[in-house]
Protein backbone atom coordinates (compact mmCIF):
# COMPACT_ATOMS: atom_id res chain seq x y z
CA UNK A 1 0.00 0.00 0.00
CA UNK A 2 1.44 3.78 -1.13
CA UNK A 3 2.01 6.49 1.57
CA UNK A 4 0.04 9.07 1.62
CA UNK A 5 1.35 12.58 1.22
CA UNK A 6 -0.65 15.74 1.27
CA UNK A 7 0.57 18.08 -1.30
CA UNK A 8 0.42 22.11 -1.03
CA UNK A 9 2.03 25.18 -2.71
CA UNK A 10 2.01 27.56 0.12
CA UNK A 11 0.84 26.66 3.46
CA UNK A 12 -2.23 29.26 4.14
CA UNK A 13 -4.24 29.58 7.18
CA UNK A 14 -7.13 28.11 5.06
CA UNK A 15 -5.53 25.08 3.92
CA UNK A 16 -3.48 24.54 6.65
CA UNK A 17 -6.65 24.30 8.79
CA UNK A 18 -8.22 21.41 6.34
CA UNK A 19 -4.58 19.84 6.01
CA UNK A 20 -4.59 19.18 9.92
CA UNK A 21 -8.23 17.75 10.12
CA UNK A 22 -7.61 15.65 6.69
CA UNK A 23 -4.98 14.22 8.50
CA UNK A 24 -6.46 13.53 11.89
CA UNK A 25 -8.87 11.95 9.77
CA UNK A 26 -7.07 9.92 8.26
CA UNK A 27 -5.20 8.46 11.04
CA UNK A 28 -8.28 8.02 12.38
CA UNK A 29 -8.92 5.63 9.81
CA UNK A 30 -5.62 3.41 10.31
CA UNK A 31 -3.90 5.71 7.98
CA UNK A 32 -0.40 7.38 8.68
CA UNK A 33 -0.40 10.72 6.18
CA UNK A 34 2.26 12.95 6.08
CA UNK A 35 2.26 16.75 4.18
CA UNK A 36 4.33 18.71 2.20
CA UNK A 37 4.33 22.01 1.40
CA UNK A 38 6.82 24.43 -0.33
CA UNK A 39 6.84 27.51 1.41
CA UNK A 40 10.81 26.98 1.73
CA UNK A 41 11.52 27.45 -2.38
CA UNK A 42 12.45 31.45 -2.75
CA UNK A 43 12.16 33.45 -5.81
CA UNK A 44 11.17 36.80 -7.07
CA UNK A 45 9.94 35.15 -10.40
CA UNK A 46 6.67 33.48 -9.53
CA UNK A 47 6.55 31.43 -12.76
CA UNK A 48 10.26 30.21 -12.09
CA UNK A 49 9.29 29.30 -8.78
CA UNK A 50 5.99 27.55 -9.54
CA UNK A 51 7.66 25.33 -12.65
CA UNK A 52 10.54 24.74 -9.85
CA UNK A 53 8.16 23.56 -7.38
CA UNK A 54 6.44 21.15 -9.59
CA UNK A 55 9.97 19.85 -10.75
CA UNK A 56 11.16 19.21 -7.66
CA UNK A 57 7.61 17.30 -6.30
CA UNK A 58 7.92 14.96 -9.44
CA UNK A 59 11.43 13.88 -8.13
CA UNK A 60 10.88 13.55 -4.86
CA UNK A 61 8.08 11.18 -5.45
CA UNK A 62 8.92 7.72 -4.70
CA UNK A 63 6.01 4.78 -3.26
CA UNK A 64 3.47 7.46 -2.72
CA UNK A 65 0.39 8.66 -3.62
CA UNK A 66 -0.31 12.05 -3.93
CA UNK A 67 -3.27 13.84 -2.59
CA UNK A 68 -2.88 17.79 -4.09
CA UNK A 69 -4.64 20.57 -2.45
CA UNK A 70 -3.20 23.08 -4.89
CA UNK A 71 -2.23 22.01 -9.06
CA UNK A 72 0.66 19.57 -9.96
CA UNK A 73 1.88 17.85 -12.52
CA UNK A 74 2.12 14.33 -10.50
CA UNK A 75 -1.07 14.57 -8.58
CA UNK A 76 -2.26 11.22 -7.93
CA UNK A 77 -5.91 12.73 -6.20
CA UNK A 78 -6.60 16.26 -7.28
CA UNK A 79 -8.81 18.12 -4.55
CA UNK A 80 -10.33 20.92 -7.57
CA UNK A 81 -11.73 24.02 -4.92
CA UNK A 82 -10.21 26.64 -6.03
CA UNK A 83 -11.71 26.05 -9.74
CA UNK A 84 -10.71 25.87 -13.29
CA UNK A 85 -7.98 28.10 -14.29
CA UNK A 86 -9.36 28.56 -17.83
CA UNK A 87 -12.72 29.81 -16.38
CA UNK A 88 -10.82 32.49 -14.47
CA UNK A 89 -9.22 33.72 -17.73
CA UNK A 90 -12.61 34.39 -19.21
CA UNK A 91 -13.30 36.97 -16.39
CA UNK A 92 -10.15 38.51 -16.63
CA UNK A 93 -10.06 40.64 -20.65
CA UNK A 94 -6.09 40.90 -20.39
CA UNK A 95 -5.18 37.68 -19.10
CA UNK A 96 -2.94 36.94 -21.94
CA UNK A 97 -0.40 39.82 -20.43
CA UNK A 98 0.01 37.74 -17.46
CA UNK A 99 2.43 34.96 -18.46
CA UNK A 100 1.57 33.27 -15.16
CA UNK A 101 -1.78 32.70 -15.91
CA UNK A 102 -0.09 30.56 -19.31
CA UNK A 103 1.78 28.46 -17.01
CA UNK A 104 -0.69 27.90 -14.27
CA UNK A 105 -3.53 26.23 -17.39
CA UNK A 106 -0.43 24.41 -18.47
CA UNK A 107 0.13 22.94 -14.80
CA UNK A 108 -3.65 22.43 -14.25
CA UNK A 109 -4.42 20.93 -18.02
CA UNK A 110 -1.61 18.16 -16.95
CA UNK A 111 -2.46 17.73 -13.49
CA UNK A 112 -5.91 17.18 -14.63
CA UNK A 113 -4.48 14.60 -17.29
CA UNK A 114 -2.29 12.63 -14.95
CA UNK A 115 -4.22 12.41 -12.21
CA UNK A 116 -6.03 8.95 -11.48
CA UNK A 117 -9.05 10.85 -9.27
CA UNK A 118 -10.01 14.40 -9.34
CA UNK A 119 -12.95 15.80 -6.49
CA UNK A 120 -14.60 18.81 -7.11
CA UNK A 121 -16.63 20.64 -4.71
CA UNK A 122 -19.90 21.46 -6.97
CA UNK A 123 -20.99 20.10 -10.17
CA UNK A 124 -20.45 23.34 -11.60
CA UNK A 125 -16.61 22.29 -11.85
CA UNK A 126 -17.01 18.90 -12.64
CA UNK A 127 -19.17 19.94 -15.67
CA UNK A 128 -16.31 22.23 -16.31
CA UNK A 129 -13.76 19.70 -16.05
CA UNK A 130 -15.53 17.50 -17.98
CA UNK A 131 -16.02 20.14 -21.25
CA UNK A 132 -13.04 22.00 -21.25
CA UNK A 133 -10.66 18.43 -20.84
CA UNK A 134 -13.07 16.11 -22.28
CA UNK A 135 -12.43 13.91 -19.19
CA UNK A 136 -14.79 11.24 -18.39
CA UNK A 137 -17.21 11.74 -16.05
CA UNK A 138 -16.09 8.69 -14.03
CA UNK A 139 -12.85 10.01 -12.94
CA UNK A 140 -14.39 12.66 -10.65
CA UNK A 141 -16.34 12.77 -7.77
CA UNK A 142 -18.48 15.52 -6.40
CA UNK A 143 -17.97 16.10 -2.92
CA UNK A 144 -19.57 19.22 -0.96
CA UNK A 145 -17.47 21.27 1.64
CA UNK A 146 -18.84 20.78 4.76
CA UNK A 147 -18.62 23.64 8.14
CA UNK A 148 -18.76 23.46 11.75
CA UNK A 149 -21.88 24.07 12.69
CA UNK A 150 -22.88 26.11 15.58
CA UNK A 151 -23.35 25.30 18.57
CA UNK A 152 -26.92 27.48 18.94
CA UNK A 153 -28.53 30.33 17.14
CA UNK A 154 -29.59 33.18 18.52
CA UNK A 155 -30.31 35.86 15.89
CA UNK A 156 -32.71 37.74 17.76
CA UNK A 157 -29.98 38.72 20.55
CA UNK A 158 -26.90 39.20 17.84
CA UNK A 159 -28.63 41.95 15.58
CA UNK A 160 -29.34 43.76 18.43
CA UNK A 161 -26.00 43.67 19.59
CA UNK A 162 -24.67 44.54 16.22
CA UNK A 163 -27.01 46.96 15.85
CA UNK A 164 -26.00 48.72 18.70
CA UNK A 165 -21.85 48.39 17.86
CA UNK A 166 -22.39 49.44 14.68
CA UNK A 167 -25.39 52.10 15.87
CA UNK A 168 -27.96 50.44 13.38
CA UNK A 169 -31.65 50.74 13.39
CA UNK A 170 -32.75 47.15 14.71
CA UNK A 171 -36.19 47.84 13.24
CA UNK A 172 -34.34 47.38 9.83
CA UNK A 173 -33.46 43.79 8.54
CA UNK A 174 -29.62 43.26 7.95
CA UNK A 175 -28.60 42.30 4.59
CA UNK A 176 -24.95 40.82 4.32
CA UNK A 177 -21.82 40.61 2.14
CA UNK A 178 -18.36 39.31 2.37
CA UNK A 179 -15.79 38.38 0.54
CA UNK A 180 -12.16 39.16 0.37
CA UNK A 181 -12.21 39.34 -3.43
CA UNK A 182 -14.96 41.59 -4.55
CA UNK A 183 -15.03 41.86 -8.14
CA UNK A 184 -15.11 37.99 -8.19
CA UNK A 185 -18.31 37.72 -6.02
CA UNK A 186 -20.27 40.64 -7.49
CA UNK A 187 -20.33 43.07 -5.12
CA UNK A 188 -20.94 45.78 -7.89
CA UNK A 189 -24.41 43.24 -8.29
CA UNK A 190 -24.43 43.94 -4.79
CA UNK A 191 -24.64 47.29 -4.75
CA UNK A 192 -27.00 47.84 -8.46
CA UNK A 193 -29.17 45.44 -6.10
CA UNK A 194 -29.06 47.46 -2.21
CA UNK A 195 -30.11 50.41 -5.13
CA UNK A 196 -33.28 48.52 -6.12
CA UNK A 197 -34.72 47.40 -3.06
CA UNK A 198 -38.17 49.76 -1.89
CA UNK A 199 -37.67 48.64 1.94
CA UNK A 200 -35.29 50.25 4.44
CA UNK A 201 -32.11 48.06 5.03
CA UNK A 202 -28.86 48.17 7.09
CA UNK A 203 -25.98 46.97 4.48
CA UNK A 204 -23.45 45.15 5.33
CA UNK A 205 -19.99 44.47 3.11
CA UNK A 206 -17.43 42.98 5.14
CA UNK A 207 -13.78 42.58 3.41
CA UNK A 208 -10.19 42.84 3.23
CA UNK A 209 -10.17 43.68 -0.81
CA UNK A 210 -7.92 47.10 -1.34
CA UNK A 211 -10.54 47.66 -3.86
CA UNK A 212 -13.25 48.27 -1.99
CA UNK A 213 -13.23 52.50 -1.90
CA UNK A 214 -13.74 51.96 -5.54
CA UNK A 215 -16.91 50.56 -4.71
CA UNK A 216 -17.72 52.86 -1.64
CA UNK A 217 -17.67 55.47 -4.34
CA UNK A 218 -19.87 53.54 -6.41
CA UNK A 219 -22.51 52.71 -3.06
CA UNK A 220 -22.27 56.50 -2.87
CA UNK A 221 -23.53 57.37 -6.43
CA UNK A 222 -26.24 54.65 -6.60
CA UNK A 223 -27.67 56.56 -3.05
CA UNK A 224 -27.04 53.29 -1.21
CA UNK A 225 -25.63 53.67 2.45
CA UNK A 226 -23.59 50.60 3.44
CA UNK A 227 -21.07 49.84 6.24
CA UNK A 228 -17.58 48.30 4.73
CA UNK A 229 -15.65 46.50 7.01
CA UNK A 230 -12.59 44.80 7.57
CA UNK A 231 -12.82 41.31 8.14
CA UNK A 232 -13.05 40.72 12.44
CA UNK A 233 -11.35 37.92 13.96
CA UNK A 234 -14.52 35.97 13.83
CA UNK A 235 -17.53 35.97 11.28
CA UNK A 236 -20.05 34.19 13.39
CA UNK A 237 -21.86 37.02 14.75
CA UNK A 238 -22.19 38.69 11.50
CA UNK A 239 -23.67 35.69 9.83
CA UNK A 240 -26.22 35.18 13.29
CA UNK A 241 -27.13 38.58 12.96
CA UNK A 242 -28.00 39.03 9.07
CA UNK A 243 -31.46 38.07 7.48
CA UNK A 244 -30.12 38.27 4.17
CA UNK A 245 -26.75 37.28 3.05
CA UNK A 246 -26.37 37.82 -0.53
CA UNK A 247 -23.12 36.55 -3.30
CA UNK A 248 -23.83 37.51 -6.76
CA UNK A 249 -20.98 35.53 -7.34
CA UNK A 250 -19.17 36.20 -11.46
CA UNK A 251 -17.40 32.62 -11.00
CA UNK A 252 -16.83 30.30 -7.23
CA UNK A 253 -16.67 27.23 -7.34
CA UNK A 254 -18.38 26.78 -3.92
CA UNK A 255 -18.35 29.41 -1.52
CA UNK A 256 -18.65 28.28 2.21
CA UNK A 257 -19.71 31.40 3.23
CA UNK A 258 -23.21 30.51 1.79
CA UNK A 259 -22.78 27.40 4.35
CA UNK A 260 -22.25 29.42 7.35
CA UNK A 261 -24.81 31.95 6.43
CA UNK A 262 -27.78 28.96 6.40
CA UNK A 263 -26.32 27.48 9.60
CA UNK A 264 -27.05 30.91 11.48
CA UNK A 265 -30.29 30.74 9.48
CA UNK A 266 -29.83 33.87 6.80
CA UNK A 267 -31.66 33.61 3.43
CA UNK A 268 -29.11 33.07 0.71
CA UNK A 269 -28.82 34.54 -2.33
CA UNK A 270 -26.12 33.76 -4.73
CA UNK A 271 -25.69 32.96 -9.48
CA UNK A 272 -25.52 29.83 -10.86
CA UNK A 273 -22.11 31.11 -11.26
CA UNK A 274 -21.55 29.75 -7.79
CA UNK A 275 -21.23 26.43 -7.21
CA UNK A 276 -23.03 26.76 -3.57
CA UNK A 277 -26.48 27.40 -5.86
CA UNK A 278 -26.87 24.03 -6.47
CA UNK A 279 -27.98 23.66 -2.72
CA UNK A 280 -30.44 26.43 -2.61
CA UNK A 281 -34.27 26.83 -4.47
CA UNK A 282 -34.51 28.19 -7.64
CA UNK A 283 -35.99 31.49 -5.96
CA UNK A 284 -33.16 32.01 -4.22
CA UNK A 285 -30.90 31.96 -7.60
CA UNK A 286 -30.00 35.76 -8.91
CA UNK A 287 -31.10 36.03 -12.26
CA UNK A 288 -30.98 39.70 -12.61
CA UNK A 289 -30.91 41.92 -9.87
CA UNK A 290 -34.11 43.48 -10.28
CA UNK A 291 -35.99 40.44 -9.77
CA UNK A 292 -34.17 39.58 -6.99
CA UNK A 293 -34.67 42.74 -5.40
CA UNK A 294 -38.54 42.58 -5.88
CA UNK A 295 -38.31 38.78 -4.32
CA UNK A 296 -35.97 40.38 -1.03
CA UNK A 297 -39.00 42.85 -1.02
CA UNK A 298 -41.78 40.38 -0.64
CA UNK A 299 -39.61 38.81 1.98
CA UNK A 300 -39.16 41.52 3.94
CA UNK A 301 -42.55 42.32 4.07
CA UNK A 302 -44.16 38.85 5.20
CA UNK A 303 -41.88 38.33 8.64
CA UNK A 304 -43.75 34.99 9.35
CA UNK A 305 -42.17 33.70 5.97
CA UNK A 306 -38.44 35.34 6.45
CA UNK A 307 -38.74 33.31 10.22
CA UNK A 308 -40.23 29.98 8.16
CA UNK A 309 -37.08 29.70 5.74
CA UNK A 310 -34.26 30.67 8.13
CA UNK A 311 -35.48 27.80 10.58
CA UNK A 312 -35.48 25.80 7.29
CA UNK A 313 -31.67 26.80 6.09
CA UNK A 314 -30.56 25.91 9.48
CA UNK A 315 -31.96 22.52 9.13
CA UNK A 316 -30.32 22.29 5.12
CA UNK A 317 -26.91 23.00 6.86
CA UNK A 318 -26.46 20.55 8.72
CA UNK A 319 -26.28 18.09 6.00
CA UNK A 320 -23.05 19.77 5.44
CA UNK A 321 -20.59 19.23 7.57
CA UNK A 322 -16.84 18.85 8.10
CA UNK A 323 -17.17 15.24 9.14
CA UNK A 324 -19.19 14.37 6.26
CA UNK A 325 -16.99 15.66 3.67
CA UNK A 326 -13.98 14.50 5.31
CA UNK A 327 -15.19 10.61 4.89
CA UNK A 328 -16.60 11.35 1.73
CA UNK A 329 -12.83 12.27 0.53
CA UNK A 330 -11.38 9.93 2.82
CA UNK A 331 -13.51 7.20 0.99
CA UNK A 332 -12.07 8.41 -2.63
CA UNK A 333 -8.56 8.46 -1.82
CA UNK A 334 -9.46 4.44 -0.05
CA UNK A 335 -10.38 3.40 -3.31
CA UNK A 336 -7.60 4.41 -5.57
CA UNK A 337 -4.36 3.63 -2.80
CA UNK A 338 -3.47 0.31 -3.80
Amino acid sequence: MKNITILEINSTNKNQRFLERLKSALSSKGFNPTSRNYDNIKGKNPITKLLKINKLAKKQKSDELYVCLDRFDSADIYLASDGVQKIYKRLDKFWFLNPLSLIRSKIEKNCINNSAKIITNSNLTRYQLETIYDIKPNKISTIYPGINLPTQVQKGSAKMQLCKELSLDMEFSIILFISNNLKNDGVAEFIKLLSQIQNKINAIIISSDKSAPKYRKMAKKLGVRAIFKQPPKTLNRYYEAADIFVLPSLYNPFSTQILEALSYGSICFTTANNGASEILGDEFIIKSTDDTAKYIDELLNNHDLMVEISAKNIELAKDFTTDKSLNQIIKVISENIH
